[in-house]
């Protein structure tokens, strides 16, 4: 959020809000693009990640594997697809912080505006 001084008039207020709404409009846009490259990315590794063979040697009881008997099975084979997703998800989840955070940046502006404009 723009700051204000406390002998701005109102115009170089509405400028400094005005270019700050640009400005996020255009960093959203881009934070937008790299979640959907992060989510691509995921999805490419979670299919790999899928379709890993020979896991089932590296479990060690005689019943049926569960779950997490399974993940871990599958992180011995493939310690790099493991990581990747695990890289993956925590990207997407930081930029899906960001992008709410300056949704919220941008209503608060938004009204802002509204109230130095008078619209």
């Amino acid at each position: 959020m723009p700051l204000f001084n406390p002998g701005m008039g109102a115009r170089d207020r509405v400028d400094a809000l005005e270019n700050y709404l640009n400005l996020t409009a255009v960093l959203r846009q881009e934070l937008d693009n790299a979640r959907l490259h992060a989510w691509t990315a995921m999805a490419i590794l979670t299919e790999q990640w899928d379709q890993i063979e020979g896991w089932q040697v590296k479990i060690r009881s005689s019943n049926k594997p569960t779950q997490s008997e399974v993940t871990e099975a599958k992180r011995l084979c493939r310690p790099d697809l493991h990581g990747g997703i695990s890289e993956a998800k925590w990207l997407i989840n930081r930029l899906s912080e960001q992008i709410h955070r300056l949704e919220i940046d941008d209503k608060t502006a938004s009204r802002l505006y509204t109230l130095i404009v008078g619209a």
